[in-house]
């Protein structure tokens, strides 16, 4: 019921949304090259420190990785996750399930019944997390 609940706002809000006059790259003030954008690699030091700024949560994605595993292991996978996000800023491609959010229902208040008492709490997995906050 949640699922259908929050699939069929989006839909209507998106509906409401106007088409552009214009298409985007008319925006754009110069040519668009394949060397256009340009996003550093990172170290293990960089992940070390996002590892660490991690809120330890019980929380977890898909995967069922809380936060706190990579806290744990923070100095025996940093090199191995930093060679994996440097592969995924080189080639555009994120690995398989990073970018799948598991989406919880939150009740806000008032009657548990209506559906419109509950907002929707995406949970990603944590390697999608240091991907984010490394350069």
């Amino acid at each position: 019921m949640f699922y259908t609940y929050f699939s069929d706002i989006v839909l209507t809000f998106a509906e409401r949304i106007p088409a552009p006059e214009k298409v985007y790259d008319h925006y754009m003030k110069h040519p668009i090259t394949n060397h256009s954008f340009f996003m550093s690699p990172t170290d293990p030091i960089e992940i070390a420190r996002i590892i660490m700024s991690l809120k330890p949560k019980n929380s977890s994605g898909h995967d069922g990785i809380s936060s706190k595993l990579p806290k744990t292991l923070n100095q025996s996978i940093c090199i191995p996750i930093c060679t994996i996000l440097n592969k995924s800023l080189q080639t555009g491609d994120v690995l398989r399930g990073m970018n799948i959010a598991k989406v919880i229902p939150i009740h806000k208040s008032k009657d548990k019944t209506d559906m419109g008492n509950y907002r929707p709490i995406s949970l990603l997995p944590s390697l999608s997390k240091l991907l984010e906050n490394s350069s």
